[in-house]
């Protein structure tokens, strides 16, 4: 019997609850319950599985489109905070694109004009990663990175998977 179970995948939760359901109706079987009973089992475990698997899908599709693309909070609230290190995932409009920095590791560089009328810098290192090309003003952006706060409202860095 499983019982007492952490689990940190919400399929893997599921099967496993659905091996213990399986498990309490073969003990079930073991006693004298009417096969009309045994099938109206069957069909309402089969049907809490489906729904729970649904349900579990939902919420995890729900919370990674809220905290990856719902929203710039993060980003404005660092902004706002005068803070720096904050990971960020946001979405904007070019506003302009700059001059790519050559000195020590090459950067793309583009300022970003978010929703809520902020302004960052976008430092792309394409010595690690690809150049992003055909970006032009105007072009919608989602970006994900380091943010580093600056007088001038603050620049996005680590924009490429970590080395």
């Amino acid at each position: 019997m499983i019982t007492d179970t952490v689990c940190i995948h919400p399929v893997l939760d599921t099967i496993l609850n659905l091996l213990y359901v399986v498990q309490t109706l073969k003990n079930a079987a073991a006693m004298n319950i009417s096969p009309d009973l045994k099938k109206w089992l069957r069909y309402a475990v089969i049907a809490l599985f489906i729904g729970y698997y649904a349900y579990s899908e939902f919420q995890n599709s729900a919370t990674v489109t809220q905290r990856e693309y719902g929203n710039n909070r993060t980003l404005i609230s660092a902004i706002a905070d005068k803070k720096s290190d904050v990971q960020v995932v946001a979405e904007g409009t070019v506003l302009k694109i700059l001059p790519d920095d050559t000195y020590g590791s090459r950067h793309q560089r583009f300022l970003v004009r978010l929703p809520s009328d902020e302004v960052v810098l976008i430092a792309h290192n394409i010595d690690l990663a690809p150049y992003v090309r055909g970006l032009s003003n105007g072009d919608a952006v989602r970006f994900a990175g380091e943010f580093e706060w600056n007088e001038k409202g603050g620049v996005v860095h680590w924009t490429h998977h970590d080395p």
